[in-house]
């Protein structure tokens, strides 16, 4: 037994290292959390990129209420008022948004912009 752990410690190892590495990617890059925010024009800054010219920092708010400032970008201006649903990834941001109807908003965040 210990002639074969000494043999293959390299790749008992690696494979170990593999296998953690593989989840904490998964995890960064695969697992987006959900977040609903209310369009806001007044603070929506140009950029000279051609594809997304606009850039949007908005308050947003997941299911249970919490908030955090999210930046994102648009090719085009969004409707002021309109609700967004956005998928927000540890590492690449925002990648996909919809806009909502606010009866699809969970109930705390309605309340939150109900006032």
């Amino acid at each position: 037994m210990k002639r074969f752990l000494k043999k293959n410690m390299f790749l008992i190892v690696g494979s170990f290292i593999f296998i953690i590495l593989a989840v904490f990617l998964y995890f960064l890059l695969f697992c987006s959390k959900t977040f609903y925010t209310q369009v806001d024009n007044t603070g929506v800054e140009v950029r000279n990129d051609t594809t997304m010219k606009y850039q949007y920092t908005l308050q947003m708010y997941d299911r249970n209420g919490l908030s955090k400032r999210i930046k994102f970008k648009t090719s085009r201006i969004l409707r002021e008022g309109a609700y967004l649903k956005v998928k927000y990834y540890n590492i690449s941001g925002v990648n996909i948004w919809e806009e909502v109807a606010f009866e699809e908003i969970p109930k705390k965040i309605r309340d939150v912009y109900k006032g």
